[in-house]
């Protein structure tokens, strides 16, 4: 049994029966105010249940594809990108780009709307190549690997994409088992289990049986985080975890990232423009602006930057390197409003 296993089970645990040991729980309160305590044989019960749980968590861990990606060599940063450029065409968009993520934390990029932060997923993800530089996931340079080692690569990986792409026709627990059956040997009974815990670590158990359209904004992305960890990847990626969420669910959601990448051992790079959701949950920011790194650090080192980029967008500044508007020409020639000169008068 894997530790990772051990930790995620008590974290669902404590979730779902508010922090209390499983000690202590061999006598509950009911709705009505008595005491219910455990006779000999429901006790039994739930041990043999928790240890199937234990044992599919396991077993989840131990699934691996045929084909194997041994990390060359040990690092402590899970994911490396190193003088990365990456073009759409003649449009540059990564610009020398180097950032580290270490293992086990969990890591922000921010910038504004179309600097490259949602391109550099993909470029971890191995859906686009760069131009220049390269992109180390557990080591291994993800664009030399073959179309076996990226199946491999990507096993270890979860997404949670911008607009939970959650399938629209199957309820809420296929959605999540979807991948459970098509990428493990797991038996049914244990499926059922890991996706009852998924759902329950963010809160949505009682969702199991609903459809996409059945649920609210937030309750959808909180289905769509549950499936990108459903099989305890090593990576979990975010693509705007906290766009269009009110506040009582980006919370929940923030919370649940933190917590699920403590209780899986993962790492996490998290997309998004939410400072201050962010500041409360992840370890390092990167800043990334005319696809450079512009600033980095700590959330206290965040802050109290001065760098003019970084403290334009951490407090909101109207004024500051970051343009409101994209690059144009004169707005009053354009409308007619200002004469131009006579081509004798300019040439004179």
């Amino acid at each position: 049994m894997t530790a990772a296993a051990i930790k995620f089970g008590e974290f669902v645990d404590a979730e779902r029966v508010g922090n209390t040991p499983t000690a202590a729980r061999h006598s509950q309160t009911s709705a009505t105010g008595s005491i219910h305590c455990a006779t000999p044989a429901e006790t039994g019960m739930v041990n043999v249940k928790m240890k199937h749980i234990a044992v599919a968590h396991a077993t989840l861990r131990q699934q691996k594809p045929t084909h194997t990606i041994l990390s060359s060599t040990p690092s402590q940063s899970f994911v490396e990108i190193d003088n990365v450029d990456f073009s759409y065409g003649k449009r540059a968009i990564l610009k020398g780009i180097s950032l580290k993520v270490p293992k086990g934390r969990v890591v922000a990029i921010m910038g504004g709307s179309g600097c490259g932060k949602t391109t550099l997923l993909r470029l971890i993800g191995g859906q686009l190549a760069p131009s220049k530089g390269m992109v180390r996931v557990d080591g291994q340079d993800i664009a030399s690997l073959d179309r076996d080692g990226m199946y491999a690569m990507r096993r270890k990986m979860g997404m949670l994409f911008q607009f939970g792409a959650l399938f629209t026709d199957m309820t809420v627990f296929d959605n999540i088992a979807f991948q459970l059956r098509e990428h493990t040997t797991l038996p049914a009974d244990m499926i059922r289990d890991l996706v009852l815990m998924k759902l329950n670590a963010v809160g949505l158990r009682g969702t199991a049986k609903l459809f996409p359209a059945e649920l609210s904004g937030g309750m959808a992305r909180r289905v769509a985080l549950a499936r990108a960890v459903a099989l305890d990847p090593m990576l979990i990626m975010y693509d705007e975890p906290f766009a269009g969420l009110d506040p009582i669910s980006l919370s929940v959601v923030g919370q649940t990232i933190r917590k699920l990448n403590n209780a899986l051992g993962a790492t996490s790079i998290v997309v998004t423009h939410d400072i201050v959701e962010s500041m409360q949950i992840v370890d390092y920011l990167y800043f990334i602006s005319d696809g450079r790194i512009v600033g980095q650090g700590t959330p206290d080192e965040i802050r109290h930057s001065e760098e003019p980029f970084v403290k334009q967008f951490v407090h909101a500044e109207l004024d500051g390197p970051v343009p409101f508007h994209y690059p144009a020409g004169d707005f009053g020639e354009q409308l007619g409003l200002v004469p131009t000169l006579p081509a004798s008068r300019t040439q004179s």
